[in-house]
């Protein structure tokens, strides 16, 4: 009979509580809102980069078709060489911003 009841003991022992989040996991917490804005800014910034990056290629192909359409060319030589300018400038300007900061 005392076996028994150890077992049935063992059995209705109670549950751990759940584990507390982290002081600095807690929703009111103010290193949580920091992180929240840097990760923000980084989100930001980068969206900004690749923006940057469209508009210069944009503006360097319809600068090229504009090109060919008023010297009249019969291949399109200022759009794919503009277009090639366009991409390297693409890639260079917002790099070189990131890499000064």
């Amino acid at each position: 009979m005392v076996l028994a009841r150890q077992k049935l003991n063992k059995k209705l022992r109670p549950l751990p509580s759940p584990k507390t989040p982290e002081k600095e996991d807690q929703p009111g917490d103010k290193n949580l809102r920091k992180r929240s804005v840097a990760g923000a800014k980084s989100y930001a910034q980068y969206s900004g980069l690749a923006i940057q990056m469209v508009v210069i290629l944009l503006l360097f192909v319809y600068g090229g078709k504009w090109l060919d359409a008023h010297f009249e060319t019969t291949k399109p030589y200022y759009t794919i060489g503009l277009a090639l300018v366009g991409i390297t400038l693409a890639l260079y300007v917002p790099l070189r911003g990131l890499l000064k900061k």
